[in-house]
């Protein structure tokens, strides 16, 4: 049963993964993600500068916000395709919101533009997975991008 965090996740996604998703497929799931992960990081800019996610730097937390989305944004995008559903990012989505903000609370020194999900810390995890999902996409021929065999309007 998805939790609240999932639920509220499914409206975002409705926009990022629904909407957004089918109207820059004809660019390829890089650019798409690229595209759509920097829309979905400013859309965030007027909650950030009140103090979400980088209470203690809301300027530099707007620049921080986009380059994360950019950089979740194929992972989430993966999840959206594979599991032929918005349901399956929104999943994905509402857990990183649920757990995000664990490791400013515990962890002791850096702050909210170095540690966490939307630290740098998190950022440089997210690179990696990237990295490593354009490296087996080349590798294998796009076999793990591709849409291929997607129902129509899926």
């Amino acid at each position: 049963m998805p939790s609240v965090f999932q639920i509220a996740a499914f409206g975002e996604e409705l926009g990022w993964r629904g909407f957004l998703f089918r109207h820059f497929a004809p660019l390829g799931f890089w650019r798409r993600s690229a595209i759509v992960g920097l829309v979905w990081g400013v859309w965030h800019a007027p909650v950030v500068l009140q103090g979400q996610n980088y209470r203690q730097h809301p300027v530099a937390g707007v620049f921080g916000m986009t380059a994360f989305c950019m950089l979740a944004a194929p992972l989430l995008d993966l999840a959206r395709l594979r599991g032929r559903s918005v349901w399956a990012s929104s999943i994905l989505h509402g857990s990183i919101n649920a757990t995000a903000g664990f490791a400013v609370i515990l962890v002791r020194g850096g702050d909210d533009l170095t540690i966490g999900m939307t630290g740098l810390a998190g950022m440089v995890a997210l690179a990696l997975v990237s990295g490593a999902l354009c490296l087996a996409d080349r590798v294998r021929g796009r076999a793990l991008t591709a849409s291929d065999g997607m129902p129509a309007g899926a």
